[in-house]
């Protein structure tokens, strides 16, 4: 069963049928069950800046007081 990563981004067969075709100029085609997993890098970047010290801690929400 075939598992194709490029970059951040993953595509897992979920199948034994499942058959992936790979192009010369980094295209990918998956034929058949299959899952992908796409990560936001701006997503990750944002959030490590707010962990970095001096960064502005949140406020804690109403509920947990």
């Amino acid at each position: 069963m075939p598992d194709v990563t490029q970059g951040t981004n993953r595509c897992i067969a979920t199948s034994p049928d499942t058959w992936m075709k790979l192009m010369r100029d980094g295209r990918m085609e998956a034929h058949g069950p299959h899952k992908t997993i796409i990560v936001d890098t701006d997503r990750q970047s944002n959030q490590s800046a707010s962990t970095q010290p001096g960064a502005a801690t949140p406020a804690p929400s109403p509920s947990s007081r």
